[in-house]
């Protein structure tokens, strides 16, 4: 298994689309991206996750899995946000690292 930083992926209608990490591994590819808690702002939370889910949403048709990354060391991210983005992608809480390597490893 390896993994690639900030890679790009050809999404639905040839759109580039930037994940923050993708992980390859001899059956699956998985694209990562993170919803960190870095900022005490809601707005900059609401922007990192419509962001996020608009990413997700440019790769529904690939064939490899999704799934974001959340810090939950702070509750910065509206549960209607989260929502959304778990009709896209897994949603992984930081606090659960096995949950992450599991996803990983069954891939």
């Amino acid at each position: 298994m390896d993994y690639e930083q900030n890679a790009k992926i050809i999404g639905r209608g040839d759109v580039v689309v930037p994940v923050d990490f993708l992980v390859r591994s001899s059956e699956l590819e998985t694209a990562i991206f993170t919803l960190p808690a870095e900022s005490s702002h809601a707005s900059v939370a609401k922007a990192r996750a419509e962001n996020v889910f608009a990413r997700c949403y440019d790769l529904r048709d690939w064939r490899g899995q999704r799934v974001a990354a959340l810090d939950d060391r702070r509750l910065l991210y509206r549960d209607e946000d989260i929502g959304r983005i778990r009709e896209v992608a897994t949603i992984v809480p930081i606090s659960q690292p096995e949950a992450m390597r599991d996803l990983l490893l069954a891939a």
